[in-house]
């Protein structure tokens, strides 16, 4: 009897076929759409072609004028226990949503918090943002989006792929090595089933060495051979679990093709 040694070919993978669709009355869909789309496109000419988008995309000016009014916005992070984080978190949240640069909040939680308290809290807000537009991608955007940023998507295919069909590490590894833009991966994380928990634990865990970089250069410690020993040491050790899955993956691919 013939032995088949035709190439044994990978199963498709779950995570990249399109969610179950969630009911919402299309009038109420249309509606937030809209609202989404007109917030985008005014936060995209804020920042783009306004003097405050200017403003924002000079790091170095930002510090400065902190560091001129350290007393009065120290003071009042000192004062607001509650307030000044749940302002830095609300503003994390709202950067993402609207996919704008986070790095102004990381800059401003280094600054205002210190380095442990800054990370923290801007992991909380990432966290946050990240499954909001997670959601809101299952709700509204659905195939529109797909379409729209359809090269964007086979690249998260590609990286599916090569970590072997796993959510967490694909969050993970777009995570650390910065694959994609952050406000634009979670609606693309929409699209497929990867799940709440699986941007949760990505995120809070794969978010932080680059968090961590904005928020050493906000709480002025650039020159702190140490503060930047401990976020690549982080780095590196998060890295780990996906390389290691990611050469598994490849190993056992490369093995079914030579059957």
């Amino acid at each position: 009897m013939p032995i088949d040694k035709s190439p044994i070919e990978p199963p498709v993978s779950p995570i990249l076929q399109t969610p179950r669709k969630v009911y919402l009355p299309s009038g109420v869909r249309f509606f937030l759409l809209a609202l989404l789309f007109m917030a985008i496109g005014a936060a995209y000419y804020l920042i783009r072609h306004s003097e405050i988008g200017a403003q924002l995309h000079d790091w170095k000016g930002l510090l400065r004028w902190a560091n001129e009014h350290s007393r009065t916005v120290l003071g009042w992070v000192a004062a607001h226990p509650i307030e000044a984080p749940a302002l830095l978190i609300g503003a994390y949240l709202l950067c993402t949503l609207l996919m704008l640069p986070v790095w102004p909040s990381q800059l401003a939680a280094g600054y205002c918090f210190g380095l442990f308290f800054g990370i923290l809290w801007c992991q909380i807000g990432a966290v946050i943002g990240g499954v909001a537009a997670l959601i809101l991608s299952h709700l509204l955007v659905g195939q529109w989006f797909r379409a729209r940023y359809e090269s964007r998507f086979k690249k998260l295919q590609r990286i599916n792929d090569q970590l072997g069909h796993s959510g967490l590490y694909v969050v993970m590894g777009i995570r650390l090595c910065h694959m994609l833009p952050f406000g634009l991966s979670n609606y693309l994380f929409g699209l497929t089933t990867i799940t709440v928990a699986d941007v949760t634990l990505g995120t809070f865990g794969g978010g932080m060495p680059a968090v961590g970089i904005y928020v050493i250069l906000g709480a002025g410690r650039a020159k702190d051979w140490r503060a930047w020993a401990v976020i690549g040491a982080i780095n590196v050790m998060l890295l780990i679990p996906v390389v290691r899955r990611y050469l598994k993956r490849r190993s056992i691919v490369s093995g079914s093709r030579r059957l």
